[in-house]
């Protein structure tokens, strides 16, 4: 039986892809809403969550999606949506309204509506992708 050599360069154990993780944003101001919203996401692969209330700013800078109460789109998070192109901003952007739909919409690309009647897990599953 013969051993396989590697060739020059080569290495002898397979290369792993690079885990790719997506950072989601946190901000609701229910504490129980949000740590149920941070551990949803925390458990599903791929996602990792921030709690806004917590975060270093570094670290929101850094962000590739966010959950937001619609509540708090008067205090600051009102110029994601403004114009729908924010082009180096988090996506999707998923709002949770007091009397919005239960199913998720999507009234334009990166924005995402829901109401807090919206299983948890069609909420997860919208961060995914952009």
């Amino acid at each position: 039986m013969q051993r396989h050599i590697p060739a020059v360069g080569a290495s002898a154990y397979p290369a792993e892809s690079p885990r790719i993780t997506r950072l989601v944003l946190v901000d609701e101001p229910q504490r129980l809403v949000r740590d149920a919203l941070v551990a949803a996401i925390d458990t599903a692969p791929g996602l990792s969550a921030v709690d806004g209330a917590t975060a270093d700013p570094t670290v929101l800078a850094r962000v590739d999606a966010a959950v937001l109460a619609g509540s708090l789109l008067d205090t600051g998070w009102h110029r994601l949506l403004a114009d729908g192109t924010w082009d180096d901003g988090p996506s999707p952007v998923v709002v949770i309204t007091d009397d919005g739909p239960v199913a998720p919409s999507t009234p334009r690309p990166g924005l995402v509506v829901v109401s807090r009647a919206t299983p948890l897990a069609a909420v997860v599953s919208r961060l995914r992708t952009p």
